[in-house]
């Protein structure tokens, strides 16, 4: 496999058709292109967390 994102084609097959359970506190959870995610944890609390993915380089990360 080449460095770098997985195809969307290959993501879908062999990453998001193995998720069978959904929780119904995650308000926005794994999907093409988000780079987030929201969970509800209380009635007026919810905890939304980010990522800032750098996919292919080695060359001056964090530069």
């Amino acid at each position: 496999m080449k460095i770098g994102k997985l195809p969307e084609s290959v993501l879908k097959r062999s990453v998001f058709k193995q998720i069978h359970t959904r929780r119904p506190e995650v308000v926005l959870g794994a999907g093409v292109g988000e780079d987030c995610a929201a969970i509800k944890l209380a009635e007026d609390e919810t905890l939304v967390m980010s990522t800032d993915p750098i996919t292919g380089t080695a060359k001056d990360i964090g530069t």
